[in-house]
């Protein structure tokens, strides 16, 4: 159990915050093992984790379920100039992922919305 952090369950997997923005782990409900994927704000649904912005300070990192395939989402170039000048945790208060959609509260631009990131499909070639 964190000491000062949150947890969040949906569908089949928990996210964990051990203390405030310190480190996030990933744990399939049922089981002991858990995963560390990151640090920072994060938000998640039945499809993935959306957690803290990445080292630029231009993009979020995310990771799909159940895959854990690991994705980025860029920010708005007004956005991404204002964190990398002022630093991710200073920028962005909180991020919201719903099934449809991402949304960023800021401090100074207010809230940014961008569509939910999909898990690219893979085709496959017939052979004849």
């Amino acid at each position: 159990m964190p000491t000062y952090g949150k947890i969040a369950l949906d569908a089949r997997f928990a996210v964990e915050e051990i203390n405030l923005n310190e480190k996030l782990f990933l744990e399939y409900c049922g089981s002991s093992s858990r995963m560390m994927i990151g640090r920072g704000f994060f938000s998640v649904n039945s499809r993935a984790v959306l957690m803290s912005v990445g080292s630029s300070s231009k993009a979020i990192n995310g990771l799909f379920l159940p895959s854990r395939r690991r994705f980025r989402v860029r920010l708005p170039r007004q956005l991404a100039s204002l964190c990398a000048g002022e630093g991710a945790f200073v920028c962005i208060q909180d991020v919201v992922l719903t099934t449809h959609s991402v949304y960023l509260r800021t401090f100074h631009l207010g809230v940014w919305t961008a569509s939910s990131p999909t898990l690219p499909t893979t085709t496959t070639k017939k052979t004849h």
